[in-house]
């Protein structure tokens, strides 16, 4: 597997292939396209640098030594939806309380198109089957290729931005609106993780609640402007 300095500007491609010089093929004609690239030689590597590097789009060979790309495929199906799973339960609180989305970003939904020499049906539905976007066979036609990458990648781009916009509004839904803590929702959804998570464990479960002394007070006194800058204070 190369070792490469990558920006955040250019799309990812993480080729995964047994073939030398078909790796350099697809490198070349990637690097024209515009996007950065990066190699493995089999599943195994291409396992640890799709993690490692969060690609934008894999090409993946059906058929190489050591780890082939069918199993390879499964395995990175495998990674997205334990990436699904963590951002769905997971609230990562930065220092004033709120949630910070970015914290939550796992890459998942990254297509893969896989190469393969195999043009049977059985082949052809086994590559879907084990969560391939897409496919093509060899020997590969490059126009067809440049343009399925392309489609591809602005595909999985749209998806991004989808996924951005409704992590936020499921953020702003978990917020309370005057002191931009969390809300009672969110306080359920929690309270119902841990809990969860302490039968699995066997752990005991603490909860401390915390009250403003003669708040009432204050602010039939000094106004409900007052309360709520109290309330602001406070959760800061």
């Amino acid at each position: 597997m190369n070792a490469v300095y990558l920006s955040e500007e250019k799309p990812i491609i993480l080729v995964v292939d047994d073939d030398y010089l078909l790796r350099q093929t697809l490198r070349k004609v990637m690097e024209r396209e515009g996007y950065q690239v990066v190699e493995a030689a089999n599943g195994e590597q291409g396992l640890e640098a799709y993690q490692r590097i969060r690609p934008h789009l894999v090409l993946l060979d059906a058929m190489m030594p050591v780890m082939d790309g069918f199993v390879c495929c499964t395995r990175l199906q495998k990674l997205s939806d334990q990436s699904r799973e963590v951002r769905n339960h997971l609230s990562v609180v930065n220092g004033n309380g709120s949630f910070d989305p970015k914290n939550l970003y796992f890459a998942d939904h990254i297509p893969v198109l896989m190469i393969t020499g195999l043009n049977d049906q059985e082949s052809v539905d086994r590559a879907f089957a084990v969560g391939a976007t897409d496919y093509l066979t060899k020997p590969i036609h490059l126009a067809v290729l440049r343009q399925r990458v392309r489609r591809l990648i602005q595909q999985f781009q749209l998806y991004q931005q989808l996924e951005e916009a409704n992590r936020e509004l499921r953020r702003l839904a978990l917020l309370d609106g005057l002191t931009g803590v969390a809300n009672r929702r969110r306080f359920d959804e929690y309270l119902e993780d841990e809990w969860n998570r302490m039968v699995r464990e066997r752990l005991p479960l603490s909860l401390i609640l915390c009250d403003i002394d003669f708040f009432k007070r204050y602010n039939d006194t000094y106004g409900h402007q007052a309360g709520d800058d109290c309330l602001r204070r406070v959760a800061e």
